[in-house]
């Protein structure tokens, strides 16, 4: 949470570096600490993930995508959940 914050925010490709490209575009854009860079809307992230979807012919849904992102930031999450937890 504080890297969402504060920065640096870490690639989903430093983390995994099997993440297209594009897709980790996509993650960087909507996490991005200048509100003018990030997605305006739910509705322009989920357009650029169905996009994705749909021209790399994946059959994967939005949700699976999305999970597959929070799965790899997991290791932050058990930690930002244990700093709230004190």
């Amino acid at each position: 949470m504080h890297a969402v914050l504060n920065g640096p925010i870490p690639t989903p490709r430093s983390v995994a570096p099997g993440v297209p490209e594009r897709l980790d575009g996509i993650v960087m854009k909507a996490l991005a600490i200048d509100v003018a860079k990030r997605y305006a809307t739910c509705l322009e992230l989920q357009k650029d993930i169905d996009d994705y979807l749909r021209e790399t012919h994946a059959e994967s849904t939005a949700n699976e995508v999305g999970a597959a992102v929070q799965g790899m930031f997991e290791k932050e999450g058990a930690s930002r959940r244990e700093i709230i937890r004190c």
